[in-house]
């Protein structure tokens, strides 16, 4: 049973990464994002932009985009990644999970689950989880005033007056900007991914008293990936530097 649900979570990450979804925004849907982006992403003939559900691209467009609409669109095609088709390999995975418990002696799977670890149960960690909500729920309700006190112009609350799923990132974003004066984008100029990549493996090199070195790797999935072979073990790491 272990084996086959190894195989069947593999089987639903795999959908996940395989998943070809495509959105069309015109680029005035696309406001507020970073202009050099938005130029780098392919467009059809009508001139609309094609956007993927990478994490970079989802990101961009949840955090920075104006366009309320655009960014509900992404949000829902995100979330729904493999659907229907994870949506029967989660039922499998549930229905084994709860039979492997029961045959190795316990209530469900939770309980197993945790019966390495420290809270040992489910009923523990459930009692974890409360005590710890007693406790930062005051300040969580402060800190979501602080939040919806000022909304910015694209965004409505809900009837029930919480922030949409999707409005959530570009909320925090926006008031990081203006309260914190944080643009994530401005950082990013002083990380470009050639020095950050380069930082990276001189600190695992030092670390693990290893050496990297840059060499051809056959099989890479595009020609922006660099592969670093580690001489003492076969074993290569890939960076996409087009990030």
């Amino acid at each position: 049973m272990k084996k086959d649900l190894a195989e069947l979570g593999s089987r639903f990450e795999l959908n996940i990464a395989q998943d070809t979804t495509k959105l069309l925004f015109q680029p005035a849907e696309l406001a507020g994002i970073d202009q050099d982006f938005i130029d780098s992403l392919p467009s059809d003939d009508q001139g609309n932009k094609i956007l993927t559900m990478a994490y970079p691209t989802v990101d961009a467009v949840l955090q920075t985009c104006s366009v309320a609409d655009t960014r509900k669109k992404m949000f829902i095609a995100f979330s729904q990644r493999a659907y229907p088709a994870n949506k029967l390999l989660l039922s499998e995975i549930i229905a084994k999970r709860d039979l492997l418990a029961k045959e190795l002696g316990f209530a469900h799977y939770a309980d197993l689950n945790l019966s390495s670890e420290m809270v040992t149960t489910a009923a523990q960690a459930e009692q974890f989880i409360n005590d710890l909500v007693d406790q930062v729920k005051p300040k969580a309700l402060a800190e979501l005033g602080e939040l919806v006190n000022e909304l910015p112009d694209s965004v409505e609350l809900s009837d029930s007056g919480k922030l949409l799923s999707w409005d959530y990132k570009y909320v925090h974003t926006m008031y990081k900007k203006k309260y914190l004066s944080v643009d994530e984008n401005k950082i990013a100029e002083y990380f470009p991914m050639e020095k950050t990549v380069a930082g990276l493996l001189s600190i695992y090199e030092e670390f693990f008293n290893i050496k990297f070195q840059e060499g051809p790797v056959e099989g890479l999935w595009h020609d922006s990936v660099k592969g670093f072979l580690l001489p003492m073990e076969i074993r290569v790491l890939c960076w996409d530097i087009s990030y």
